[in-house]
């Protein structure tokens, strides 16, 4: 089914969709939009690839998308401006995702924010679609699950390399032609005092004094 929504997705290419930008852009990105709406794992591998983008364009303005049941960890990512939360209908659980209409709708609003770059760090052709419907200059995301088509920028995940590391490669692909060197960084959330003293207990070893 991937295969013939792809095959259909290439056709539309040719046609000439999505409309690709004819301006150059700036050479570093000035506004940014992350997709990662899966689970909360999901999320945690691709922290420090979030952080080297960050890296990459540290005045851009970061907007990162995610489902709401990872709301409140994607509010300690120190590297990002502001967080959106969407719940895909093939992710959210018991039927409670949007439709298809209104994530459409919602794909609107980013076209108004005008970014220069959007990456997809999931590799799911709805994503990618969702990614080309936004308007931004480039889109970047992986091939392998399909929707590499509507992108302007897609890669083959390496299938021996651990998904923060293709993530990383991914931003790297992003950045490509900024002429910056793409370098890794290390991610500490900002974990509240608050929380830290309600994760103590359940995290000291039981036998220590």
């Amino acid at each position: 089914m991937v295969g013939l929504a792809d095959a259909g997705l290439d056709a539309l290419r040719v046609l000439g969709w999505p409309k690709r930008s004819d301006l150059a852009g700036p050479a570093l990105p000035r506004r940014i939009l992350l997709l990662r709406l899966e689970r909360v794992g999901d999320l945690i591998m691709v922290l420090d690839a979030i952080a080297m983008v960050r890296a990459m364009a540290p005045n851009a303005a970061i907007d990162l998308v995610v489902g709401s049941w990872n709301r409140a960890l994607a509010d300690l990512v120190p590297a990002v401006s502001s967080i959106e939360t969407l719940d895909v209908p093939w992710l959210a659980r018991e039927g409670s995702g949007l439709s298809w209409p209104a994530l459409v709708g919602r794909t609107k609003r980013w076209r108004d924010r005008q970014y220069d770059l959007a990456i997809n760090f999931e590799p799911d052709i709805r994503s990618n679609l969702l990614l080309a419907l936004s308007g931004a200059r480039r889109t970047v995301g992986f091939r392998s699950g399909g929707g590499g088509a509507v992108l302007t920028d897609a890669i083959a995940p390496d299938p021996r390399a651990h998904i923060a590391e293709n993530a990383m490669a991914l931003v790297a692909r992003a950045f490509d032609t900024t002429g910056l060197k793409p370098c890794a960084t290390g991610t500490k959330l900002n974990i509240p005092e608050s929380a830290r003293r309600r994760g103590a207990p359940r995290l000291r070893y039981r036998g220590s004094t």
